[in-house]
Formats: structure tokens, C-alpha cells, sequence
């Protein structure tokens, strides 16, 4: 596969996610904390994926913090937000 010189921030960007997230179990945010367990994984599959939240009654924002309810700060730092 060709490599675009202009890309390649894009290359190391995707390269730090696979070694520190997919590999390290760790976090491009945070890199001194281990969030990519299965555990979390599961638990925000079950949150997320598997109890949609549908209509327009709630904002994107408004359904997240919903499904997000209770879950760890670690769940929380999967998808980017921390501190919750």
C-alpha cells in the first residue's frame, strides 16, 4: 500500500492507538491508565450498543449521559470523557 507523505501524522496517530489502546489496553488521552479491558468493553456494549436510546425527545448529549449512568470513569474514558 502507497504511503501519502501528507498523511502521515495519520499513520503515527493510528499507530499510537493500536499499541497503546488495542495492544497496551491504554489510552491516547490518557496513557498512564488502563481502560481497554473487556470488561468495559462489555459493559459499554450492553450500555450502548444493546439499549439504544431512539427519538428526538433527548439530545445526542442527553441519551449518552443516560446510558453512561453509573457506569466507571474508566467507561467513561473509552469514549473520551473523563471525570464523569
Amino acid at each position: 500500500m502507497a504511503r501519502r507523505p501528507s498523511n502521515e501524522i495519520l499513520y503515527e496517530t493510528f499507530q499510537d492507538f493500536l499499541n497503546l489502546c488495542l495492544i497496551q489496553n491504554r489510552s491516547l488521552l490518557w496513557p498512564d491508565r488502563e481502560f481497554w479491558t473487556l470488561e468495559n468493553l462489555r459493559t459499554l456494549k450492553k450500555n450502548l450498543i444493546e439499549a439504544p436510546i431512539f427519538g428526538h425527545d433527548l439530545s445526542f448529549e442527553e441519551k449518552l449521559e443516560k446510558q453512561m449512568t453509573g457506569l466507571s470513569s474508566d467507561a467513561w474514558g473509552i469514549i473520551g470523557v473523563i471525570g464523569q
